[in-house]
Parts: C-alpha cells; structure tokens; sequence
C-alpha cells in the first residue's frame, strides 16, 4: 500500500511539472509574440496574425498562451517557426533552464 501511495506522488508531482512547462511555454509564445513587429502594421504581432502564420486557429493561439491547452508537438514546430524560433526556446526559455 506504501507504494501505491509513492506512486500516486509521483504522478502528482509529473502533472505538476507538466504543467510548469505549459504555463512557460505559453509566456514564452506570448512574450515573443509582443516582441515581433506585425508587417502591415508595425505593431506587436496579434494573436491572429500569429495563427495565420502558423496555420492554426486563433483560439488556439489563445488557450496557448493561458495554458489552457497543452500544445503538441506539430502545432510548437509551426509556432516556433512562425515566431521565428524553436519549440525548445519556447519550451523551455533561457530564463527557466539550469
């Protein structure tokens, strides 16, 4: 029984840094989204600008940068390309690695 106890810890502990890393992923998105100029504008890049340039919706982008969604694999490559990046920075920023 001990174990079994361990083991749900362990699991809370995973989900706990599992969510550590989407709520940093999406202020790193966010962050460099502000930080990039919107072409036709000259103003930080939206939200829906960052969709159209990754191919996704903007929804998505939202939930994204709230942590209301965890971002696959895919969709990370295509933000990170479209903030000009990679999922790595994104994932895990400068700032938050060891």
């Amino acid at each position: 029984m001990a174990s079994n106890k361990a083991t749900k810890k362990d699991h809370a502990k995973a989900g706990d840094q599992a969510q550590a890393v989407v709520i940093a992923f999406g202020a790193e998105m966010k962050r460099r989204r502000l930080q990039m100029k919107d072409p036709r504008t000259n103003a930080p890049l939206s939200q829906l600008a960052l969709a159209e340039a990754a191919g996704i919706s903007v929804s998505y982008v939202s939930m994204a940068e709230r942590a209301k969604r965890a971002v696959q694999w895919p969709i990370a490559f295509k933000l990170a390309n479209a903030l000009g990046t990679t999922p790595r920075e994104l994932f895990f920023p400068a700032a938050i690695r060891v």
